[in-house]
Protein backbone atom coordinates (compact mmCIF):
# COMPACT_ATOMS: atom_id res chain seq x y z
CA UNK A 1 0.00 0.00 0.00
CA UNK A 2 1.21 3.79 0.09
CA UNK A 3 -0.17 6.76 1.29
CA UNK A 4 0.24 10.49 1.27
CA UNK A 5 0.10 11.86 4.97
CA UNK A 6 0.85 14.70 6.65
CA UNK A 7 4.16 15.46 8.23
CA UNK A 8 3.02 15.04 11.62
CA UNK A 9 2.92 11.29 10.96
CA UNK A 10 6.44 11.24 11.03
CA UNK A 11 6.49 13.10 14.75
CA UNK A 12 3.45 13.10 17.00
CA UNK A 13 3.31 10.58 19.42
CA UNK A 14 0.07 9.52 18.86
CA UNK A 15 0.90 8.08 15.44
CA UNK A 16 3.88 6.24 16.92
CA UNK A 17 1.01 3.14 17.61
CA UNK A 18 -0.08 3.26 13.81
CA UNK A 19 3.66 2.83 12.42
CA UNK A 20 3.95 -0.23 15.15
CA UNK A 21 1.02 -1.82 13.85
CA UNK A 22 2.60 -0.96 9.99
CA UNK A 23 5.86 -2.33 11.14
CA UNK A 24 3.98 -5.90 12.79
CA UNK A 25 2.16 -6.29 9.98
CA UNK A 26 4.27 -5.99 6.58
CA UNK A 27 7.59 -7.05 5.75
CA UNK A 28 9.15 -3.77 4.98
CA UNK A 29 7.95 -0.30 4.98
CA UNK A 30 9.74 3.26 3.75
CA UNK A 31 8.63 7.02 4.95
CA UNK A 32 9.66 9.41 2.91
CA UNK A 33 9.95 12.99 3.95
CA UNK A 34 9.33 15.47 0.88
CA UNK A 35 11.29 18.66 1.39
CA UNK A 36 8.97 20.52 -1.17
CA UNK A 37 5.68 21.87 -0.03
CA UNK A 38 2.82 20.48 -2.07
CA UNK A 39 0.00 21.41 -1.17
CA UNK A 40 0.75 25.39 -0.66
CA UNK A 41 -2.24 25.98 -3.20
CA UNK A 42 -4.57 24.61 -0.68
CA UNK A 43 -3.60 26.67 1.59
CA UNK A 44 -1.38 24.71 4.46
CA UNK A 45 2.51 24.96 4.85
CA UNK A 46 2.56 21.19 6.44
CA UNK A 47 5.28 18.99 4.60
CA UNK A 48 4.61 15.53 3.40
CA UNK A 49 5.17 12.40 4.17
CA UNK A 50 4.84 9.29 2.02
CA UNK A 51 4.28 6.11 3.08
CA UNK A 52 5.10 2.77 1.40
CA UNK A 53 4.68 -0.54 2.63
CA UNK A 54 5.09 -3.62 1.19
CA UNK A 55 4.78 -7.89 2.03
CA UNK A 56 1.53 -8.14 4.13
CA UNK A 57 1.27 -10.43 6.40
CA UNK A 58 -1.45 -11.15 9.41
CA UNK A 59 1.32 -10.96 11.72
CA UNK A 60 4.69 -10.73 12.22
CA UNK A 61 7.21 -12.85 15.29
CA UNK A 62 9.13 -9.62 15.54
CA UNK A 63 8.95 -6.00 15.03
CA UNK A 64 9.54 -5.49 11.00
CA UNK A 65 11.34 -2.07 10.21
CA UNK A 66 10.56 1.40 9.07
CA UNK A 67 13.36 2.74 6.69
CA UNK A 68 13.84 6.73 6.71
CA UNK A 69 14.68 8.77 3.15
CA UNK A 70 14.53 12.33 2.21
CA UNK A 71 13.59 13.55 -1.03
CA UNK A 72 14.12 17.24 -1.61
CA UNK A 73 12.03 17.21 -4.99
CA UNK A 74 9.04 14.97 -6.57
CA UNK A 75 12.04 14.00 -9.00
CA UNK A 76 13.99 12.69 -6.07
CA UNK A 77 11.33 11.31 -4.81
CA UNK A 78 10.28 8.87 -7.51
CA UNK A 79 13.85 7.73 -7.72
CA UNK A 80 14.28 7.05 -4.25
CA UNK A 81 10.96 5.25 -4.38
CA UNK A 82 12.79 3.25 -7.70
CA UNK A 83 15.13 1.97 -5.78
CA UNK A 84 13.76 1.18 -2.64
CA UNK A 85 11.39 -1.01 -5.18
CA UNK A 86 14.73 -3.07 -6.75
CA UNK A 87 15.87 -3.66 -3.11
CA UNK A 88 18.51 -0.46 -3.08
CA UNK A 89 18.32 3.03 -2.43
CA UNK A 90 20.08 5.05 0.27
CA UNK A 91 17.07 5.04 2.86
CA UNK A 92 18.56 4.36 6.29
CA UNK A 93 16.78 2.26 9.24
CA UNK A 94 14.71 4.44 11.55
CA UNK A 95 14.83 3.86 15.35
CA UNK A 96 13.41 5.95 17.87
CA UNK A 97 13.47 9.86 16.31
CA UNK A 98 13.22 10.61 12.69
CA UNK A 99 16.44 12.97 13.13
CA UNK A 100 18.69 10.28 14.43
CA UNK A 101 18.13 8.10 11.03
CA UNK A 102 19.68 10.73 9.31
CA UNK A 103 22.89 10.76 11.31
CA UNK A 104 26.09 9.15 9.73
CA UNK A 105 28.59 7.11 11.85
CA UNK A 106 30.86 9.87 11.45
CA UNK A 107 28.21 12.25 12.99
CA UNK A 108 27.58 9.59 16.05
CA UNK A 109 31.16 8.81 16.87
CA UNK A 110 31.68 12.66 17.18
CA UNK A 111 28.80 13.05 18.81
CA UNK A 112 29.86 10.50 21.23
CA UNK A 113 33.39 12.62 21.98
CA UNK A 114 32.00 15.18 23.30
CA UNK A 115 29.50 13.78 25.42
CA UNK A 116 33.06 12.48 27.07
CA UNK A 117 34.37 15.63 27.31
CA UNK A 118 32.80 16.79 30.00
CA UNK A 119 29.31 16.52 32.11
CA UNK A 120 26.53 15.13 29.76
CA UNK A 121 23.21 16.09 31.28
CA UNK A 122 19.51 16.25 29.72
CA UNK A 123 17.59 19.55 30.39
CA UNK A 124 15.27 17.10 32.22
CA UNK A 125 18.64 16.60 34.50
CA UNK A 126 19.05 20.03 35.67
CA UNK A 127 15.42 21.49 35.44
CA UNK A 128 12.02 21.12 35.09
CA UNK A 129 10.11 22.62 32.13
CA UNK A 130 7.15 23.89 31.95
CA UNK A 131 4.05 25.63 29.62
CA UNK A 132 3.87 29.42 30.65
CA UNK A 133 0.42 30.93 32.22
CA UNK A 134 -2.72 30.20 30.28
CA UNK A 135 -4.73 33.08 30.43
CA UNK A 136 -7.30 31.26 28.27
CA UNK A 137 -7.36 34.73 26.41
CA UNK A 138 -4.45 36.51 25.39
CA UNK A 139 -5.48 39.49 23.43
CA UNK A 140 -7.82 40.29 26.63
CA UNK A 141 -5.06 39.54 28.97
CA UNK A 142 -1.92 40.73 27.08
CA UNK A 143 -1.67 44.40 26.04
CA UNK A 144 0.16 46.47 24.64
CA UNK A 145 0.23 50.30 25.85
CA UNK A 146 -2.03 52.30 24.08
CA UNK A 147 -4.35 49.66 24.21
CA UNK A 148 -4.06 50.14 28.08
CA UNK A 149 -3.91 53.74 28.20
CA UNK A 150 -7.07 54.14 25.84
CA UNK A 151 -8.76 51.88 28.56
CA UNK A 152 -7.35 54.28 31.34
CA UNK A 153 -5.52 51.21 32.95
CA UNK A 154 -3.26 52.49 35.92
CA UNK A 155 -0.21 51.11 36.21
CA UNK A 156 -0.60 49.05 39.27
CA UNK A 157 -2.78 46.81 37.34
CA UNK A 158 -0.14 45.77 34.83
CA UNK A 159 2.78 43.59 34.70
CA UNK A 160 5.58 42.55 32.38
CA UNK A 161 5.15 39.45 30.85
CA UNK A 162 7.00 37.54 27.92
CA UNK A 163 4.77 37.14 25.67
CA UNK A 164 7.35 36.60 22.43
CA UNK A 165 10.19 35.25 21.80
CA UNK A 166 11.56 38.13 19.94
CA UNK A 167 11.13 40.32 23.02
CA UNK A 168 14.17 38.28 24.76
CA UNK A 169 17.02 38.67 21.94
CA UNK A 170 19.82 37.89 24.55
CA UNK A 171 20.87 35.11 26.66
CA UNK A 172 18.67 36.93 29.28
CA UNK A 173 15.46 38.33 29.91
CA UNK A 174 16.05 42.04 31.77
CA UNK A 175 13.56 44.69 32.38
CA UNK A 176 15.23 46.75 29.90
CA UNK A 177 14.29 44.56 26.74
CA UNK A 178 10.45 44.73 28.48
CA UNK A 179 11.18 48.14 28.36
CA UNK A 180 12.15 48.06 25.40
CA UNK A 181 8.85 46.30 23.83
CA UNK A 182 6.64 48.26 25.96
CA UNK A 183 7.57 51.35 24.19
CA UNK A 184 7.06 49.74 20.98
CA UNK A 185 3.28 49.05 21.96
CA UNK A 186 4.00 45.37 21.44
CA UNK A 187 1.31 43.28 24.01
CA UNK A 188 3.83 42.46 26.82
CA UNK A 189 1.83 44.09 30.21
CA UNK A 190 -0.60 41.68 31.98
CA UNK A 191 -3.78 42.54 33.23
CA UNK A 192 -3.93 42.15 37.16
CA UNK A 193 -6.96 42.27 38.84
CA UNK A 194 -5.59 41.60 42.42
CA UNK A 195 -5.08 45.31 43.02
CA UNK A 196 -7.58 46.74 45.13
CA UNK A 197 -8.80 49.40 42.73
CA UNK A 198 -10.96 46.24 41.36
CA UNK A 199 -12.92 46.77 44.91
CA UNK A 200 -14.05 50.18 43.86
CA UNK A 201 -17.36 50.47 41.54
CA UNK A 202 -17.06 52.28 38.17
CA UNK A 203 -13.28 52.05 38.74
CA UNK A 204 -11.29 51.43 35.23
CA UNK A 205 -10.27 47.70 35.99
CA UNK A 206 -13.78 46.75 36.28
CA UNK A 207 -15.12 48.85 33.52
CA UNK A 208 -12.32 46.77 31.03
CA UNK A 209 -13.69 43.59 32.82
CA UNK A 210 -16.86 44.46 31.57
CA UNK A 211 -16.08 44.40 27.81
CA UNK A 212 -15.86 40.50 27.92
CA UNK A 213 -18.85 39.61 26.14
CA UNK A 214 -21.05 37.82 28.82
CA UNK A 215 -21.17 34.68 26.11
CA UNK A 216 -17.22 34.12 25.78
CA UNK A 217 -17.10 34.34 29.31
CA UNK A 218 -19.39 31.78 29.74
CA UNK A 219 -17.95 29.69 27.34
CA UNK A 220 -14.51 29.50 28.29
CA UNK A 221 -13.17 26.15 29.55
CA UNK A 222 -10.03 27.80 30.95
CA UNK A 223 -12.28 30.52 33.15
CA UNK A 224 -14.01 28.06 34.31
CA UNK A 225 -10.46 25.99 35.73
CA UNK A 226 -10.01 29.34 37.76
CA UNK A 227 -11.62 30.63 40.87
CA UNK A 228 -11.24 34.02 39.64
CA UNK A 229 -11.80 33.83 35.56
CA UNK A 230 -9.99 37.60 35.52
CA UNK A 231 -6.87 36.15 37.54
CA UNK A 232 -4.67 34.11 35.04
CA UNK A 233 -0.91 34.54 36.76
CA UNK A 234 -0.29 31.67 39.01
CA UNK A 235 2.64 33.77 40.77
CA UNK A 236 5.33 30.98 39.47
CA UNK A 237 7.89 33.21 37.97
CA UNK A 238 10.90 31.21 36.47
CA UNK A 239 14.54 30.82 36.50
CA UNK A 240 14.62 30.63 32.68
CA UNK A 241 12.52 30.69 29.79
CA UNK A 242 12.58 28.41 26.57
CA UNK A 243 10.88 28.70 23.24
CA UNK A 244 7.63 26.10 22.33
CA UNK A 245 8.01 27.37 18.50
CA UNK A 246 11.17 28.65 16.46
CA UNK A 247 13.02 28.92 13.43
CA UNK A 248 16.47 28.35 15.04
CA UNK A 249 17.89 26.65 17.77
CA UNK A 250 16.79 26.10 21.24
CA UNK A 251 17.78 28.48 23.91
CA UNK A 252 18.00 28.87 27.51
CA UNK A 253 17.10 32.60 28.51
CA UNK A 254 17.90 33.35 32.40
CA UNK A 255 14.88 35.62 33.94
CA UNK A 256 16.61 38.58 35.33
CA UNK A 257 13.06 40.56 34.99
CA UNK A 258 11.58 38.23 36.88
CA UNK A 259 8.89 37.97 35.24
CA UNK A 260 6.59 34.61 34.40
CA UNK A 261 5.76 34.34 29.82
CA UNK A 262 2.19 33.16 28.31
CA UNK A 263 1.93 29.93 26.69
CA UNK A 264 3.51 30.18 23.82
CA UNK A 265 6.82 30.17 25.59
CA UNK A 266 7.82 28.08 28.24
CA UNK A 267 9.24 28.19 31.85
CA UNK A 268 12.11 27.38 33.48
CA UNK A 269 12.87 25.89 36.78
CA UNK A 270 16.12 24.61 37.67
CA UNK A 271 16.86 22.19 39.99
CA UNK A 272 18.71 22.48 43.15
CA UNK A 273 20.00 18.81 43.51
CA UNK A 274 21.43 19.33 40.15
CA UNK A 275 23.47 21.96 40.79
CA UNK A 276 27.56 21.05 40.99
CA UNK A 277 28.54 21.26 44.47
CA UNK A 278 30.91 24.49 45.26
CA UNK A 279 29.59 26.64 41.74
CA UNK A 280 26.66 29.55 42.31
CA UNK A 281 23.14 28.68 41.62
CA UNK A 282 24.28 31.80 39.47
CA UNK A 283 27.49 30.16 37.36
CA UNK A 284 25.78 27.14 37.19
CA UNK A 285 22.38 28.70 35.64
CA UNK A 286 25.06 30.79 32.73
CA UNK A 287 26.69 27.81 32.19
CA UNK A 288 23.66 26.26 31.04
CA UNK A 289 22.25 28.95 28.72
CA UNK A 290 26.00 28.95 26.98
CA UNK A 291 26.20 25.13 26.70
CA UNK A 292 22.82 24.98 24.99
CA UNK A 293 24.30 26.91 22.35
CA UNK A 294 26.64 24.48 21.37
CA UNK A 295 26.36 22.87 18.35
CA UNK A 296 26.21 19.72 20.23
CA UNK A 297 22.97 20.79 21.99
CA UNK A 298 21.62 22.92 18.42
CA UNK A 299 21.70 19.24 16.89
CA UNK A 300 20.32 17.30 19.76
CA UNK A 301 17.49 20.15 19.79
CA UNK A 302 16.85 19.40 16.07
CA UNK A 303 17.08 15.58 16.95
CA UNK A 304 14.33 15.99 19.72
CA UNK A 305 12.07 18.49 18.20
CA UNK A 306 9.23 17.96 15.57
CA UNK A 307 8.53 20.08 12.80
CA UNK A 308 5.47 21.33 11.79
CA UNK A 309 4.39 24.25 8.81
CA UNK A 310 7.07 26.28 7.02
CA UNK A 311 10.05 24.60 9.07
CA UNK A 312 9.06 25.33 12.80
CA UNK A 313 10.69 23.66 15.05
CA UNK A 314 8.45 22.88 18.04
CA UNK A 315 9.34 21.40 21.73
CA UNK A 316 7.18 20.10 24.04
CA UNK A 317 7.92 20.35 27.53
CA UNK A 318 9.11 16.37 27.77
CA UNK A 319 10.63 17.14 24.05
CA UNK A 320 12.74 19.84 25.62
CA UNK A 321 13.69 17.84 28.67
CA UNK A 322 15.21 15.20 26.37
CA UNK A 323 17.45 18.14 24.78
CA UNK A 324 20.82 17.06 25.65
CA UNK A 325 24.14 19.27 26.54
CA UNK A 326 27.62 18.95 28.02
CA UNK A 327 29.54 21.19 31.13
CA UNK A 328 32.77 21.28 31.37
CA UNK A 329 33.70 19.43 34.70
CA UNK A 330 35.09 22.61 36.36
CA UNK A 331 33.83 25.84 36.32
CA UNK A 332 35.54 29.01 37.05
CA UNK A 333 32.79 31.73 37.93
CA UNK A 334 34.89 34.38 36.04
CA UNK A 335 35.56 32.54 32.84
CA UNK A 336 31.43 31.65 32.81
CA UNK A 337 30.83 35.13 33.70
CA UNK A 338 32.83 36.42 30.85
CA UNK A 339 31.38 33.43 28.00
CA UNK A 340 27.84 34.40 28.89
CA UNK A 341 28.50 38.07 28.30
CA UNK A 342 30.39 37.60 25.28
CA UNK A 343 27.28 35.10 24.52
CA UNK A 344 24.56 37.83 24.94
CA UNK A 345 26.03 40.21 23.25
CA UNK A 346 26.58 38.35 20.17
CA UNK A 347 23.15 37.32 20.38
CA UNK A 348 21.65 40.82 21.11
CA UNK A 349 24.04 42.07 17.81
CA UNK A 350 22.53 38.92 15.34
CA UNK A 351 25.40 37.06 15.23
CA UNK A 352 23.74 33.74 16.48
CA UNK A 353 26.53 31.86 14.70
CA UNK A 354 29.26 33.72 16.29
CA UNK A 355 27.18 32.86 19.96
CA UNK A 356 27.39 29.32 19.14
CA UNK A 357 31.17 29.42 18.13
CA UNK A 358 31.55 30.71 21.83
CA UNK A 359 29.42 27.98 23.02
CA UNK A 360 32.01 25.59 21.40
CA UNK A 361 34.63 27.15 22.72
CA UNK A 362 33.46 26.74 26.23
CA UNK A 363 32.06 22.81 25.96
CA UNK A 364 34.97 21.66 24.60
CA UNK A 365 37.47 23.24 26.50
CA UNK A 366 38.73 19.72 27.43
CA UNK A 367 39.52 19.15 23.42
CA UNK A 368 43.04 19.55 21.95
CA UNK A 369 42.52 22.73 19.36
CA UNK A 370 42.67 20.43 16.35
CA UNK A 371 40.27 17.46 17.83
CA UNK A 372 37.75 20.24 18.84
CA UNK A 373 38.19 21.66 15.29
CA UNK A 374 37.42 18.42 13.41
CA UNK A 375 34.37 17.47 15.65
CA UNK A 376 32.64 21.19 15.76
CA UNK A 377 33.66 20.69 11.84
CA UNK A 378 31.60 17.31 11.68
CA UNK A 379 28.89 18.63 13.69
CA UNK A 380 28.17 21.98 12.00
CA UNK A 381 27.66 19.40 8.78
CA UNK A 382 24.92 17.88 10.65
CA UNK A 383 23.47 20.42 12.10
CA UNK A 384 23.18 22.35 8.86
CA UNK A 385 21.59 19.44 7.37
CA UNK A 386 19.02 18.89 9.82
CA UNK A 387 18.03 22.41 9.35
CA UNK A 388 17.85 22.12 5.09
CA UNK A 389 15.66 19.57 5.91
CA UNK A 390 13.60 21.44 8.15
CA UNK A 391 13.87 24.71 5.91
CA UNK A 392 13.30 23.21 2.63
CA UNK A 393 11.80 25.87 0.23
CA UNK A 394 8.02 26.69 -0.25
CA UNK A 395 7.67 25.44 -3.64
CA UNK A 396 4.53 23.70 -4.79
CA UNK A 397 5.84 22.95 -8.34
CA UNK A 398 5.56 19.14 -9.60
Amino acid sequence: MAWILPGSFLFAEYASVVRSYIARHFERSLIVQLGQRLFLSEGTEEITAVLLADGRQQSMERDGQFHLDFASTLVDLREGIQAWVQGGGRARRMNGRIGTAFLTDETAVSMQTVASAGRLLRIADIADVRIGIVTGANPFFVLGASTAASHNLPESCLHPILAKFSMAPGASLTCADLEQARLKDQRCLLLDTGHPTLERKGSALRQYLATMPRAKHHANRTFKKRALWHQPDDRRNPDAFFPYMYHHGPRLILNEADTTSTNTIHRVYFKTEAQPEGVSKNTWQKACAVSILSTFSQLSGELQGRCYGAGVLKHEPSEAGRIRLVSPEKLDARQVNRMFKQVDTALRNGQAEEARRLADIFVLQALPPLERERIIFILTGALDEARRRRRRAKSSNT
